[in-house]
């Protein structure tokens, strides 16, 4: 499984529109409570329009916002600036503006970086007090208000911001979960479904074919020892039909089993790999075979199981290593089959720190089939993949 991914935090609340919703709503309504203000204060008409400014403007990069429009961060900072110009203008000519500064330092952090969005807040907050210490003096409720409102909404923000990311983390590691389970499912299928047709083919090879290979012999053994008997003839269409019978169990034993194998068995099928990523590829791949013992078999469902061990030790060389030379070796010996796959690329792989979904497929592949599996590799010096497995199995 590939590491954690990252989560953009503004990404995390731009596309949640609730959000952007919640914040409209609170703007309007300390919007209406300053109009309140305005009108029982008799303001001038300078802060009337100031104050439908201010919201026109906040609204409609609010919705803006919530419609999921794309925006370059330099327009982030030319509407947030529009903002504070205006509402820095309203707050000197109505002082009850300055309830609007908590959803503006939201909108500050949720909107540029964390840090960019506290210092500017900041800012805001200290025209707020010089705009309460030149109208009424210097007060403590002057002074500690707009300072402890600006603080309460940015650690507000930013603890939504907390909130809201570790979620888009939890669920992206939730959804590459599901995803990683769909394909060990697939892949659980798919090797069922390969050793079960290996069973077939090789209890079919094993049972069924050498039982007509019997037969025939012993027809033909008969028809030859006395070709004058009243039902040769007999004898002759049955050791046929044996024939033909057999021809047709080594066609399904042939349909069931991989075609590389099927012509010329596993060393055939490494060698049909190593030149068709020869051809394919920069990479020089080479396949030996060592048969020390010529009367071993090596089971059909065993040397499938090689053989995609193989393709998928080659697989990752052709993808990862940055390889220019590799080999693969085939050798049967001392009641065991083995494949060991090597190269001289970067060699980053180790046993204790295995990536991808491919390895770990060929650790429960060689598992099942009671062998073994090593992995060795060192930066610089190449990668090697060993699997070996009993003769018996």
């Amino acid at each position: 499984m590939s590491s954690q991914p990252a989560v953009d935090p503004t990404a995390a609340v731009w596309s949640r529109p609730t959000q952007w919703v919640s914040l409209l709503m609170l703007f309007d309504s300390l919007a209406v409570v300053c109009a309140v203000n305005i009108a029982i204060g008799f303001s001038t008409w300078w802060a009337v329009i100031g104050l439908v400014v201010f919201v026109v403007v906040v609204n409609a990069y609010l919705v803006l916002l919530i419609r999921e429009d794309a925006f370059l961060p330099r327009s982030h900072f030319f509407w947030l600036l529009v903002l504070s110009i205006i509402w820095m203008g309203l707050v000197m000519l109505e002082p009850s503006a300055a309830y609007l500064l908590f959803p503006l330092c939201i909108l500050l952090v949720w909107t540029i970086s964390t840090v960019a969005g506290i210092l500017f807040a900041s800012l805001l907050a200290l025209v707020a007090v010089w705009v309460f210490a030149s109208e009424v003096g210097a007060t403590p409720a002057g002074v500690i208000g707009p300072i402890l409102g600006a603080m309460v909404a940015c650690a507000g923000a930013w603890l939504y911001l907390r909130i809201q990311v570790e979620s888009a983390e939890r669920e992206a590691v939730l959804q590459e979960l599901r995803n990683t389970q769909a394909q060990l499912a697939l892949a659980e299928r798919a090797t069922g479904q390969m050793t079960e047709r290996a069973r077939i083919a090789q209890d079919l090879h094993d049972t069924t074919a050498q039982g007509l290979i019997s037969i025939q012999m012993l027809l033909r053994s008969v028809e030859v020892a006395d070709v004058g008997h009243p039902q040769h003839g007999t004898i002759v269409m049955a050791r046929e039909t044996a024939a033909n019978e057999l021809a047709e169990v080594r066609r399904v034993i042939n349909d069931l089993t991989p075609t590389s194998l099927a012509h010329g068995g596993l060393a055939s099928a490494l060698d049909q790999i190593a030149t068709e990523v020869t051809n394919r590829t920069s990479i020089r791949v080479t396949a030996t075979s060592k048969i020390g013992d010529p009367d071993a078999v090596t089971s059909l469902a065993a040397q499938i199981a090689l053989l995609r061990i193989a393709q998928g030790a080659v697989a990752n060389v052709e993808r990862h290593s940055r390889a220019s030379v590799s080999t693969i070796v085939y050798t049967v010996d001392e009641g065991y089959a083995s494949v060991h796959v090597s190269d001289n690329g970067r060699g980053t792989v180790t046993q204790q720190d295995l990536p991808g979904f491919g390895l770990a497929t060929m650790y429960e592949r060689m598992h099942d089939f009671g062998g073994t599996l090593t992995v060795t590799s060192k930066p610089g010096e190449g990668t090697t993949v060993f699997a070996k497995v009993p003769l018996s199995s």
